[in-house]
């Protein structure tokens, strides 16, 4: 990572077929989602802890992309609903998701991104996790899907397939680059490490380099430089 940049793909043919497809940019540039808290009660039936550093995270792309004179739509606690996501997603060419993900094996139906619970719509679009198969079924036509949110990376083994994961569905749905992570990732580390990656990109770097400044500024860092910190976030992409 001090030499080089680096980033991953499916396949040569896909590398090459996704750096022919347009990229839109009257499109509106930033959708984040941040939930934050989390009923107990919500559709994974276990308790998960609050991700106050999300919202300063959020808070922080807001006003680095509108200082730049980008549109934003940053769904913050209440606001970062399933039902909002799914219905503005194909409008944004950068999607910023800051929240749990959920893994389990062998149940790609309860694993997956979590959102906050919309009482108003309990039935509209099942439960507020957006789980791996729902991934693939996506409408959506973004330059940059960052999954900031634990174990990303992770999914069940498919026979003829491969590794099923989150990120892939997000590929599959049209996503042309994504950051995933491998395993934990606590929010205020990832809280960090994000802003590195955002301000690298405004001044200019590419996906992967900006991945790999964030993960140079870890590393210049005595108390981040061991691997476990930084090592977990990859991108995906052309």
């Amino acid at each position: 990572i001090e030499d080089f940049e680096i980033n991953y793909h499916f396949s040569t043919s896909l590398w090459f077929e996704s750096k022919s497809l347009p990229f839109y940019k009257d499109k509106h540039s930033l959708m984040a989602c941040a939930p934050i808290y989390f009923n107990s009660k919500d559709s994974t039936q276990i308790q998960l802890s609050p991700l106050e550093y999300t919202r300063q995270e959020t808070n922080m792309l807001e006003q680095l992309f509108q200082s730049n004179g980008l549109n934003t739509l940053c769904l913050i606690e209440l606001d970062a609903t399933k039902e909002t996501f799914l219905e503005n997603l194909s409008y944004y060419s950068i999607i910023h998701l800051a929240t749990h993900h959920t893994y389990y094996f062998d149940k790609s139906n309860s694993s997956g991104i979590v959102f906050s619970p919309n009482n108003r719509e309990s039935t509209a679009r099942g439960s507020n996790v957006l789980n791996t198969r729902e991934a693939y079924n996506l409408d959506l036509n973004a330059d940059l899907v960052v999954l900031s949110a634990c174990m990303t990376g992770l999914g069940n083994k498919l026979k003829g397939e491969g590794i099923i994961t989150l990120y892939r569905g997000f590929f599959y749905s049209g996503a042309r680059n994504i950051v995933f992570t491998l395993w934990n990732a606590p929010d205020r580390y990832t809280y960090r490490f994000m802003m590195a990656f955002y301000n690298s990109l405004f001044e200019g770097n590419s996906y992967s380099c900006s991945i790999r400044n964030a993960k140079l500024s870890f590393l210049s860092d005595e108390k981040t430089n061991l691997p476990v910190f930084w090592s977990n976030y990859l991108i995906l992409g052309n």
